[in-house]
Parts: structure tokens; C-alpha cells; sequence
């Protein structure tokens, strides 16, 4: 896991359409086995999520893409 030593990107984003603890659990298994993404937290209630990437594997553009090829889709990337 050579991505851990890398600087990684905070990405705040908010996403729609989470309504449980499964949606949440959903957005975290989208990232699971993506090497250069961490998804530290998800909150359905509010729609937040905390992810860390390494930019030098992947863009904060790919991220929001994969979670909006679902029937999530992310209203805020900061």
C-alpha cells in the first residue's frame, strides 16, 4: 500500500439520495478496492462524506463520476 506515504487530498463532498446505514455502507464498498482512495467517513443523515486520495492515481472528477454512476449523486465536491 504505497499509496500511504503519498500526500492525499481531503475531498469534503455531499452526497444525495442516502437515506441508511446501508447507502452509507454502499458509498464506502464503491472505494473499497480503489489502492488510492480512502473513505474515512459517510454520514447518510447529513449527506457528507470524507474521502482522501492520492492525486497522482486518480482526480477528484473519477471519484464523483463512480459515486454518480449510481443512483447516488454528489451535489458538492470541495
Amino acid at each position: 500500500m504505497a499509496f500511504l506515504f503519498s500526500k492525499m487530498k481531503k475531498l469534503s463532498l455531499k452526497i444525495e439520495g442516502m437515506h441508511c446505514k446501508t447507502c452509507a455502507a454502499f458509498i464506502r464498498m464503491l472505494f473499497e478496492d480503489v489502492e488510492a482512495v480512502k473513505v474515512n467517513d459517510v454520514d447518510y443523515h447529513s449527506g457528507d462524506a470524507l474521502i482522501e486520495f492520492d492525486e497522482n492515481k486518480i482526480s477528484k472528477e473519477k471519484i464523483v463520476e463512480i459515486i454518480n454512476d449510481t443512483h447516488y449523486k454528489v451535489k458538492e465536491a470541495k
